[in-house]
């Protein structure tokens, strides 16, 4: 694959992300060990039990591993009381 090639997935997958998890500021870049990684971060103050559990950032290595990642912390957050008909 070309750089350019590797890019537009890139800004492809950037967008997915953000348009599947709005709550969210997503970006990609590198460490100081120049590897890639790919960001997650509330957007919306969260409370402090969640808070000290570590949720609100979350980083994994690529844009899959954090789709993955926010699959499962995204519901947890968000989730509301259904109301009983």
């Amino acid at each position: 694959m070309t750089i350019e090639t590797i890019a537009h997935l890139r800004l492809q997958q950037l967008h997915g992300l953000c348009t599947t998890y709005p709550t969210y500021r997503i970006h990609f870049g590198y460490d100081e060990h120049e590897r890639l990684k790919w960001t997650a971060r509330l957007r919306t103050p969260v409370r402090k039990g969640i808070q000290r559990a570590g949720v609100p950032v979350i980083t994994r290595p690529d844009a899959i591993a954090l789709a993955t990642a926010l699959a499962w912390q995204a519901p947890p957050i968000h989730r509301r009381p259904v109301p009983h008909a």
